[in-house]
């Protein structure tokens, strides 16, 4: 996913697309939310729809134990969530790289730094990880931990859309 979605921003630089907007009085704000939006939705429904076919195809292999698609729709929604803020990486990183294989493949540190250092001190319920852990108990109610975590990856998202912004602001377009 990341090196698919590295172009977001960084593809835009590169091929200079961001100057039609930028001289038609559009913000970087509004093409950044509006990237977001539409590319973490579908990133939010690509996992629910990929949990709900794992939970089919499981049932059809192997009987189905869960009598609730309710966790498994759960279980999806958090990880969309988790891989939204991975897509505020990539956007940031796209940001600061005009070369799209660059900006994907740094953005792919933070994206496994996030879920392999927490897991390494045991502070998972503190981090975005946490919710990619809630997803795969594929329990009926959902711990009183699980607040935690989303508080966190949704103020990430937002300091890390913020700090896009700041950079593609301070940017000279034109460069060549």
């Amino acid at each position: 996913m990341v090196l698919v979605l590295s172009s977001v921003v960084s593809g835009e630089l590169q091929n200079k697309t961001f100057t039609l907007p930028k001289c038609s009085k559009k913000d970087f704000a509004t093409l950044i939310l509006a990237k977001l939006l539409i590319y973490g939705s579908y990133i939010m429904f690509v996992t629910t729809m990929c949990a709900l076919v794992d939970y089919a195809y499981t049932g059809m292999l192997f009987g189905v134990d869960l009598p609730d698609i309710a966790p498994v729709i759960r279980g999806g929604i958090f990880q969309g969530l988790y891989y939204t803020y991975v897509l505020g990486f990539i956007m940031l990183a796209g940001s600061l790289f005009a070369k799209p294989i660059s900006a994907g493949l740094i953005a792919l540190i933070p994206a496994y730094g996030t879920y392999i250092i927490p897991q390494l001190f045991n502070v998972v319920n503190y981090t975005p990880s946490g919710l990619l852990t809630e997803a795969s108990l594929l329990a009926y109610t959902t711990s009183s931990t699980v607040t935690q975590p989303i508080i966190i990856t949704i103020l990430l998202i937002v300091v890390l859309v913020l700090l896009t912004i700041i950079r593609l602001e301070k940017m000279e377009l034109t460069k060549r």
